[in-house]
């Protein structure tokens, strides 16, 4: 395994900053009144304040404790295709372990609140850095609730902490927010009658990072994701990583045991 496979599967989720929240209003001409936006208990009028519509949104956020997940990964970096198995472990808000191996043991990652610490075991190598210090162009960009809202199927900010535009069509409510000076556009699409995020996509200088889900599973009124693509594309490549996943624990506290292996030599990114 690469590293640099894994270095792009973390640090690719990059966080934004942006403005604060907007108290315009929606016209949903194209929606009956019997279109639910979470349940059939809530009825919208045509007309839906930011508040309102982002209020239900959220309503979607899994709640959970601890989670675990089974998965398969596809990464394609231009013509070479590597694949692996993930186990996915989190404890919510506070922290995730990730284990990769295709046969025998290929890399272990932890990431905290503050920094992430990764190993991997054919060149015997680690790196351990906390987010402020990642490398030009990173650091500010990248926190752990970006990934774990990406992982989620939640937007990569809350929703209630920047300003939105809205449309919308028979089967979409798209969201987009603009950051003129951070030169920043980040675009939510979520499917009308679910509420399920289908699609979040960051446009950072010149950088597309795109994310999509395309399946999800119900566990306990809670959905979360079962197949998530993720691309990330610049002026030199585009890397497409796809991610078959499935719950094999909720709410059991499982193992976050991690510690650098002795004798293994620290990289720089």
């Amino acid at each position: 395994m690469n590293r640099f496979l894994f270095v792009v599967l973390i640090l690719v989720f990059f966080g934004c900053n942006l403005t604060k929240k907007s108290k315009s209003e929606i016209n949903l001409k194209n929606l009956s009144t019997a279109a639910s936006l979470i349940d059939e208990a809530t009825k919208f009028e045509r007309t839906i304040s930011n508040k309102k519509l982002i209020s239900e949104l959220e309503k979607k956020t899994p709640n959970f404790n601890f989670i675990s997940y089974a998965s398969q990964v596809r990464v394609k970096n231009n013509n070479s295709t590597n694949q692996f198995n993930l186990g996915i472990k989190i404890h919510n808000n506070n922290k995730i372990l990730l284990t990769g191996s295709l046969i025998i043991p290929l890399f272990k990652a932890l990431l905290t609140t503050d920094e992430v610490t990764f190993y991997e075991r054919i060149n015997r190598s680690y790196f351990k850095r906390k987010y402020s210090s990642l490398p030009a162009g990173l650091e500010n960009r990248i926190n752990y609730n970006n990934i774990q809202n990406m992982l989620l199927g939640i937007p990569f900010v809350g929703l209630d902490q920047v300003k939105w535009k809205q449309s919308f069509t028979p089967q979409l409510i798209k969201l987009q927010s603009v950051s003129r000076k951070n030169k920043t556009r980040l675009n939510c699409e979520f499917d009308l009658k679910s509420l399920r995020l289908k699609k979040q996509a960051l446009f950072l200088d010149d950088v597309i990072f795109e994310v999509n889900y395309s399946e999800y599973q119900s566990v306990l009124d809670s959905d979360y994701p079962n197949k998530i693509q993720i691309k990330f594309l610049d002026d030199k490549s585009t890397i497409t990583i796809e991610m078959n996943i499935k719950i094999s624990s909720l709410d059991s506290e499982p193992n976050f045991s991690f510690k650098i292996p002795k004798g293994y030599t620290e990289i720089s990114l």
